[in-house]
């Protein structure tokens, strides 16, 4: 069985396509969180210029050039707006993003459904949590869910929650409600030596959460010119991984953090993301008869 995890597209079309178009043989598709876009970027008409906020350096001179810039930034993975300074005024960006990842969480999934025959996903804390009421013809979120899979007779099991960011965004908890969220769903996996965990979060101090630490301003902390990094994971699902060992565990939230590490003998894969560079990171996990056999991080 050949399973392709990809997360952290953050709704750029571009990497999306090259999901879509990749020429592998694969049974099982895992889509990791933060499929949607996140950043907003308003372009705004004052009459007598244009204003971008939430990009540097861009110069707009006409309409014509403001339409063309909203569209290229979607594609980008940006939640791009255009209007005038009276419209936005008025805009309620909560609602106007959710529906613009809406519109690609829609696109994305039906898009890969055309490619990849089983797909297993879960949202990530930069996805409207609104979108889990979303269904789609093959494709599964599998969170707080665990779901067998008849072909390979193995489990699959899905969880969102990360620890709580200074972003306040979707799906953050505190450590102790994410312990009570997995002991209940501990109880619905039947083997857990054999399952395959599809998670957002990364465990605690495994080596695929670190990334630099923030101020309350949310500014890189420097100490002796250089940047500080932290540790962001999960000590929750840490523990639960070093206690029940899963076959396989996956995760991404952090970017920077990319890289294969056990804990204890399960192997746990963050592939990474870069694209913001229109860059795809992907594992391609190979198994045999429930053992894993390759573990690969590719970029394309």
């Amino acid at each position: 069985m050949n399973l392709l995890f990809v997360t952290d597209i953050h709704g750029n079309v571009n990497v999306l396509r090259k999901l879509a178009e990749l020429d592998e043989d694969v049974d099982v598709l895992l889509l990791g969180g933060d499929i949607t876009p996140k950043m907003f970027v308003s372009i705004i008409n004052y009459g007598n210029m244009i204003m971008v906020k939430g990009a540097e350096g861009v110069k707009i001179n006409t309409e014509g050039e403001a339409v063309a810039y909203k569209e290229f930034m979607l594609r980008k993975g940006y939640v791009a707006w255009y209007g005038t300074a009276e419209e936005f005024y008025e805009l309620d960006k909560r609602e106007y993003t959710f529906n613009v990842q809406k519109r690609f969480l829609r696109y994305a999934i039906e898009t890969l459904e055309k490619r990849f025959k089983k797909i297993f996903f879960i949202l990530g804390n930069d996805d409207d949590e609104r979108l889990g009421m979303e269904s789609f013809e093959h494709a599964k979120n599998i969170n707080e869910k665990v779901f067998y899979d008849d072909e390979s007779g193995m489990e699959f099991v899905g969880f969102s929650y990360v620890p709580i960011t200074p972003f306040h965004s979707s799906f953050e908890l505190h450590e102790s409600e994410i312990k009570i969220k997995l002991e209940s769903m501990l109880d619905l996996i039947t083997d857990i030596k054999n399952s395959i965990w599809l998670f957002h979060s990364p465990p605690y101090n495994s080596g695929l959460d670190l990334c630099i630490e923030l101020d309350k301003q949310l500014k890189p902390v420097i100490k002796k010119n250089t940047p500080s990094f932290v540790n962001v994971g999960s000590k929750a699902i840490r523990y639960v991984i070093e206690e029940h060992k899963p076959k396989l565990f996956l995760c991404g939230h952090i970017h920077e953090s990319a890289g294969i590490r056990y804990l204890n003998s399960t192997p746990c894969v963050n592939p990474g993301s870069e694209s913001y560079s229109d860059l795809l990171r992907l594992a391609f996990i190979t198994l045999d008869n429930m053992k894993i056999r390759k573990i690969q991080i590719w970029k394309i």
